[in-house]
């Protein structure tokens, strides 16, 4: 018989390493973003910088979506 959340007491929490780990891709992915913004923004138009960026964001909200399931 399955017992209710509430009386699982002794059940050890992984969500915090998991948690972490996100937390640390998240900003990795951010640094590369960054330096890659600077680059072409020094490098190329600014219509491709906000292109590139918007395309890269939309990427990373969907592997951080995908992610927290």
């Amino acid at each position: 018989m399955l017992k209710h959340s509430a009386a699982r007491v002794n059940e050890t929490r992984t969500a915090t390493a998991s948690d972490a780990r996100t937390i640390t891709t998240v900003f990795a992915v951010a640094a590369v973003i960054l330096g890659l913004g600077v680059a072409l923004t020094l490098a190329s138009p600014l219509w491709f910088f906000v292109l590139f960026l918007t395309v890269v964001g939309l990427g990373v909200a969907s592997e951080v979506r995908a992610a927290r399931r």
